[in-house]
């Protein structure tokens, strides 16, 4: 039979009490804590009797019980200290290969390492410099359509807005946002092309934008008012005190109330300029524009809340799915729920369409992760056999330090101080090839590009100092507990015959390992290669070469189709609402002779150009001409082989004449063309 395992104290918990208790004070108190230890095992279980035995260590922490200063030994410690700083800088300078080798692959690995740290500190830190973020949500829509998987929406209907702000009374603020305000300012004779978003009066109680002049609690709360950014009103005027002035916007004169601090490259909410929501509610109300308020209309407008401090976010979900229960009566085919997304989290939300703001998927910083890890890991392990591959040369030096006094830990101090500081040489060097080649990380993407400069703050530096310390302990652990275990007695004998486990060769265990580790890092980055190679070479189903794209801020086309028209260089020239495959998304509901059946159908604006511009096979049909654009623009479409199939005909050209209607619309298809990839390369 197996003996009873002997249950005795916490093992820490006894090494921090002889570590801070008084030596004449030691032993009684010991004494105690073991006796009741004893008498907590026997009525309250092993695990109880350690908690508690613990619990009253730390109580014991006190004035009368902590050790008095030793001037002395803190002295003894840094001569100490300074002994193996020199020793290590030594060692260091006489083996000069080895260092070098050491140094030059710790901060190849190091500077993968410090790119990762300066990335995810400066993405982490989004939107952290409002003073409530982590009490602000937007409220996100998940909608579904027939018997389709859900999809995920950051816009939010106006109408859910005004319901949440009616009927959640947990809420302490709330603001609606709608985008759009793209807008040519005049003054004089100045005319700007400025971007931004429609906002109601409590934009600046729930966001911490702040103000050089204006009030905050009215600035946007008077119909044709307008904030200005610091550097709008640079680029307007000339100057920032401005407050007060007038501008022209679509022939309506907007009164300036306030000018605001440009937003951070940290703020997913970036703007040039903001109007009053009052101007376009009531404009929309006025008309009877019985879309505006319409539960599904959602597809343009944000709504974030700021919860009161001692609410549960659980109390406004269950809110939130009443609100989502009542609209959804209004509405056929469709559901929309809303839920919640933490501010600081938004960033994450790459796959979430119409999001504002630069976004990244939480995937990419796990993958570039891993790759880090493994690369210092084998940088680590490279420097713990090259250690162990001169153990002959350091044998005699252990033996002798040993022989004249040193003691296991001071050899083990030793040996993992000189990695530290050869660590600490390594980032000097990593650092400086950081700088080189941040710039070429942040260009492999243009998420990268619009999200992080990498330019370290002193938090950043910190991590770096951490980075290198962490990196010298895990180096030269292994290398510095083989040393500290050497036999003077014996310190001439073949090291080789060390064994790490049973049959097993140290140095060849190790080998074995970094060279697994290197076997994988290669993998990783062919993989993650032929990924990003194969992203760039993605067939779209449509020409992107020598394409090039240009944001009219819903201003009048013609004006500029006819200056660049007179360029050389200028073969052809089309027009589109929006581009296809990079996230943007205008979709409505479609049917076809059923009138119950309907499905979601995605769709851009184009003219006569665009399809011989992009070069989108036409299977069937003919294209838009300039004849039939001028007559009736609206009725005519152009669809793809994937809807045909949905029609359930079996040759595109059945399809043509054929009529649709997309959201009560009547439409008749005049061309199918080959499908094509409408959205971001990872959706279907």
């Amino acid at each position: 039979m197996k003996k009873n395992k002997t249950v005795t104290p916490p093992i820490l918990a006894q090494r921090l009490l002889a570590w801070y208790c008084r030596p004449e004070l030691l032993e009684d108190l010991q004494g105690d804590l073991n006796e009741y230890f004893k008498r907590n095992l026997a009525t309250k279980g092993p695990m109880k009797a350690k908690l508690i035995y613990s619990i009253d260590v730390l109580k014991f922490f006190r004035l009368y019980t902590i050790k008095k200063p030793q001037p002395a030994k803190y002295m003894i410690n840094v001569i100490l200290f300074q002994n193996y700083f020199k020793t290590s800088l030594r060692n260091i300078e006489r083996n000069k290969l080895f260092s070098a080798i050491n140094i030059i692959g710790l901060a190849i690995s190091m500077c993968v390492g410090l790119l990762l740290i300066a990335f995810i500190t400066e993405v982490k830190s989004y939107d952290n410099f409002h003073p409530h973020a982590d009490r602000i949500f937007r409220v996100n829509s998940a909608v579904t359509v027939l018997n389709d998987p859900a999809r995920n929406y950051a816009t939010t209907s106006i109408l859910a807005g005004k319901k949440i702000k009616e009927s959640v009374s947990e809420i302490e603020q709330m603001v609606i946002m709608r985008r759009g305000f793209n807008k040519d300012l005049q003054y004089n004779d100045k005319v700007v092309a400025l971007r931004g978003f429609w906002a109601d009066e409590s934009f600046f109680q729930v966001f911490s934008f702040g103000l050089l002049s204006g009030n905050a609690a009215t600035a946007l709360k008077e119909p044709n008012s307008i904030v200005l950014t610091q550097s709008s009103a640079k680029k307007l005027f000339g100057d920032v005190d401005v407050t007060g002035r007038f501008v022209l916007v679509d022939t309506v004169n907007y009164m300036i109330t306030a000018i605001v601090n440009d937003p951070p490259l940290n703020s997913h909410i970036r703007f040039e300029v903001l109007a009053s929501f009052t101007t376009i509610d009531a404009h929309k109300l006025a008309s009877r524009d019985n879309e505006w308020l319409a539960w599904d209309n959602m597809w343009e407008n944000y709504v974030y809340i700021l919860p009161s401090e001692e609410i549960n976010t659980e109390v406004i979900k269950q809110s939130l799915a009443r609100v989502s229960d009542d609209g959804n009566k209004t509405i056929q085919n469709n559901k929309i729920n809303l839920y919640l997304e933490p501010l600081r989290e938004i960033v994450f939300s790459r796959n979430m369409s119409n999001s504002i703001g630069p976004t990244i998927d939480k995937s990419i910083i796990i993958t570039l992760g891993v790759l880090t890890i493994v690369v210092i890991i084998s940088a680590c392990f490279n420097y713990t056999n090259l250690s162990i591959a001169r153990a002959l040369r350091r044998t005699r030096e252990v033996g002798i330090r040993k022989a004249v006094g040193a003691s296991r830990g001071q050899v083990f101090n030793q040996f993992v101080f000189e990695s530290v500081i050869l660590s600490l040489f390594s980032l000097a060097l990593a650092f400086i090839l950081f700088l080189f080649i941040r710039s070429e990380f942040i260009s492999l993407d243009k998420t990268f590009q619009d999200m992080v400069t990498l330019r370290p703050t002193p938090e950043v530096y910190l991590y770096f100092i951490v980075l290198a310390v962490s990196i010298g302990l895990f180096a030269g652990l292994l290398p510095a507990s083989f040393f500290s275990r050497i036999n003077s007695a014996i310190v001439l004998k073949d090291m080789s015959a060390v064994k790490l486990f049973r049959h097993v060769n140290m140095r060849k265990a190790l080998i074995i390992f970094q060279y697994t580790l290197s076997i994988l890092f290669i993998v990783l980055v062919t993989i993650g290669y032929k990924q990003y190679h194969y992203a760039l070479l993605f067939d779209l189903g449509f020409k992107t070469e020598n394409i090039l794209t240009i944001d009219l801020q819903q201003n009048n086309p013609e004006p500029l189709i006819q200056d660049i028209s007179a360029l050389p260089e200028i073969k052809q020239i089309a027009k589109a609402s929006h581009v296809s495959s990079v996230g943007k998304d205008i979709s409505g509901n479609v049917k076809y002779n059923d009138p119950s059946d309907s499905v979601r159908i995605h769709y851009n604006f184009v003219d006569q150009e665009y399809i011989s511009l992009h070069e989108h096979k036409l299977l069937a049909g003919r294209n838009f001409s300039p004849v039939i654009a001028e007559d009736a623009t609206n009725t005519d479409i152009i669809i793809n082989l994937h809807t045909v199939k949905w029609m359930q005909l079996s040759d595109p050209r059945e399809a043509i004449g054929e009529e649709l209607v997309i959201d009560g619309q009547q439409s008749i298809i005049i061309g199918v063309v080959q499908d094509f990839h409408y959205e971001r390369i990872n959706y279907p």
